[in-house]
């Protein structure tokens, strides 16, 4: 496990979860994309949350390398 968790970017991953959020939360942006599309964004956005809050819990990565402790505009 320690070698996958080494070998992600979470400083990418994070912004990659921002991007998605922010199609996620401004759907009106993007009135080409169907619900189902929205629904994917979704999956993956708790996907992320997913690995992020195991990662922590399990002790492989600290809170603040692996989630964005700052509000971004």
């Amino acid at each position: 496990m320690n070698s996958i968790v080494n070998s992600i970017d979470w400083q990418l991953l994070k912004k990659q979860k921002q991007t998605l959020l922010k199609i996620w939360f401004e759907s009106e942006k993007f009135p080409n994309l169907s619900p189902s599309e929205f629904e994917d964004i979704e999956g993956i956005v708790y996907t992320i949350d997913f690995i992020q809050d195991t990662v922590v819990d399990k002790g492989y990565k600290p809170e603040k390398e692996v989630f964005d402790t700052e509000v971004t505009a």
